[in-house]
């Protein structure tokens, strides 16, 4: 009792400083920002800058998908306290901070407050992976958290409505709408929340139909007197065309937003080539048929009448319906204001690449849990090879935190299982358990998705698994209140074993490089650029944009054999008069292209430094000119 009454007397106050606590964590990767930034970053804060400069990005450079809100909210602190890698770390880090607040938020409300602040205590200790993440400016795997927990929230609002009885979501459908485009073009990632909703959607939407048919709803236009067959013939018909026309409408936005879309049917290639042509002609058709199966003696008021007493029969419907359409026409827009941007967001439509398939489903689980998850998590386990630790409390706190987290994913499904057995009323199952079924769904989507994925394969995928942060901290929280309610002192031991835990992986992990550590020569090769007047070079993917962005653009360096994310940094590097080859130590690189210089006469002059070397090319010595061309 004393410690519940310390939780509902101190409540935001300990909020406030759980909270506080996490941007302390976060802020030792602040100190010496340099030391955790890496190209990624890099472009972010590049296209901060391009923001300022009047030219607004759709997506992150180089690409055509993840969208360009982090950039523009490094613009909006750039503007404000001048462009810098510490500035451009605070666009991650605000969304991070978000998120713990609307995490918080959700399951005060859903969940009650002691829920709520054990769950707000284990995410902010949960793994220093996140932690590091929570300040990298990758272009939207922090913002994924926020995007995705706001969803939550408002269609948690939304279905509480339903469930009184309420038939207009009003405003709130609208913003969700949008709040699931924006997310969406944000990163893709967050398509892990919104599937709980969408199967939501689907499966209360269809129920929703099939007891208004069963209850022979006299208001639904399908059962309108109307003796002429013709009319009625236009009716039957009309219950297959309308859907038909409908899914058209949709293929040809979702045409319009991925571009020339290919179909394969028995080995035949089907192609649609013009969404808004499509788009235009289903609309025209929808129209017309609409016009004509609502139309009768009563004229246009009776028509607008039946489609009032649709919305109000058919919520879910509508609700997904309004939600799909605005989700698409915020994804259109976008995609059709990329397609219309000059080379300076440069960029390519992301085709859906094909999953590996249930052929490759083992290899990639085998990399998904023993590997990945342990990296996001704060888990080791001892029968794999992993680096466990540098002092038994650390081997051991990993080891603790994989147990406790295993148990915990099994309690809330076994928990489930049984609430579902007893519960006869399928929606009200849904609204009592609406937190752990959600965040469940979710962690299963994510978990599919990866293991179907060959994206598994990158060496820092673990990445992706972040949003796991959103669902599991809740599942430990929920298993120690469950302890906490048959034994207040077994609650309280699985509460400390938890969050010690994973404070002894910080202890040992916290602030160390991880493998998204840059190179470490980036000072030491300014200064050397800057001591030979250079301003312009070629130089690796990871060196190019950090240096460029460092400098202010005052140094321009492009890639020379990696991926070129903006094309008009490489046009003004070839475009210069001077400028300089940058190798590391004695790559075999650099040999061959002083080697192919040579052989095309290219006049250059090598600069020996502790790092590596300079190749310049351009306007020096004419002797050392002449020698080279000989």
């Amino acid at each position: 009792m004393i410690i519940t009454k310390i939780f509902h007397h101190y409540e935001r106050p300990i909020a406030c400083l759980l909270i506080l606590l996490a941007v302390g964590l976060s802020s030792t990767y602040l100190i010496h920002p340099i030391e955790h930034f890496d190209a990624d970053e890099a472009i972010v804060g590049l296209m901060g800058r391009h923001v300022l400069n009047g030219h607004i990005p759709a997506y992150f450079y180089g690409q055509g998908y993840m969208g360009s809100v982090e950039a523009l909210v490094a613009a909006g602190y750039f503007a404000i306290f001048g462009s810098s890698i510490f500035i451009l770390k605070l666009a991650p880090l605000t969304f991070y901070i978000l998120f713990l607040f609307l995490q918080y938020r959700l399951i005060r409300k859903f969940g009650g407050v002691a829920l709520a602040l054990l769950t707000l205590a284990i995410t902010v200790v949960f793994s220093d992976t996140v932690i590091l993440w929570s300040t990298k400016a990758r272009g939207g795997f922090t913002e994924t958290l926020f995007w995705g927990t706001l969803a939550y929230s408002l269609f948690f609002r939304l279905m509480d409505g339903y469930f009184r009885g309420e038939r207009n979501g009003g405003w709130r459908i609208f913003f969700l709408g949008s709040v699931i485009g924006i997310g969406f073009w944000n990163s893709s990632m967050v398509a892990y929340y919104y599937l709980p909703i969408a199967l939501y959607l689907i499966i209360f939407g269809t129920a929703e139909m099939i007891n208004i048919r069963r209850g022979q709803d006299h208001t639904s236009p399908d059962q309108c007197r109307d003796p002429a067959r013709w009319r009625r013939a236009l009716r039957l018909v009309g219950r297959y065309i309308i859907p038909v026309i409908v899914i058209y409408i949709i293929f040809s936005l979702i045409t319009i937003i991925q571009g020339e879309i290919d179909f394969s049917l028995f080995g035949l290639k089907i192609r649609s080539h013009n969404g808004v042509r499509d788009l235009i002609r289903g609309l025209s058709i929808l129209i017309v048929i609409t016009t004509v199966l609502v139309w009768n003696r009563s004229g246009l008021k009776h028509a607008l009448t039946l489609l009032q007493k649709f919305s109000i029969r058919y919520p879910i419907v509508i609700t997904a319906s309004i939600i799909v359409i605005i989700f698409l026409l915020i994804t259109a827009g976008i995609n059709l204001y990329f397609r219309q941007l000059p080379d300076y967001s440069y960029g390519n439509y992301q085709t859906l690449g094909q999953a590996d398939g249930f052929h490759n489903i083992g290899d990639n689980i085998s990399r998904l849990f023993p590997r990945l998850l342990p990296k996001v998590t704060g888990v080791s386990y001892s029968s794999f090879k992993l680096d466990l630790g540098p002092t038994r409390l650390t081997r051991y706190s990993g080891i603790s935190n994989g147990y406790t987290l295993a148990a915990a994913v099994i309690f809330v499904i076994i928990l489930l299982l049984i609430k579902f057995a007893r519960q006869r009323n399928f929606q009200e199952f849904i609204r009592n358990n609406r937190l752990h079924i959600f965040f469940l769904t979710s962690l299963i989507g994510c978990f599919s998705a990866i293991s179907l994925s060959s994206l598994i394969q990158d060496s820092t995928a673990y990445r992706y698994l972040i949003p796991v942060i959103s669902w599991l901290p809740l599942f430990l929280a929920s298993f120690c209140l469950f302890l906490w309610k048959k034994s207040k002192a077994a609650g309280i031991l699985m509460a400390v074993i938890i969050i010690g835990g994973h404070s002894a992986r910080l202890s040992a992990n916290l602030p160390l490089p991880q493998s998204t550590t840059p190179e470490p020569l980036v000072p030491d090769i300014i200064k050397s650029l800057e001591e030979e007047n250079i301003t312009r070079a070629f130089v690796n993917y990871w060196l190019a944009y950090p240096i460029t962005f460092i400098t202010g653009e005052k140094i321009i360096a492009a890639p020379y054999h990696s991926h070129d994310r903006y094309p008009p940094y490489a046009e003004a590097v070839h475009n210069s008069s001077a400028f300089a080859y940058i190798f590391k130590y004695k790559q075999l690189i650099g040999r061959q292209q002083q080697n192919q210089l040579f052989s095309n006469g290219t006049a250059y002059q090598k600069k020996c430094y502790r790092w590596g070397y300079l190749l310049i090319i351009g306007e020096f010595n004419d002797k050392i000119r002449m020698r080279n061309v000989e």
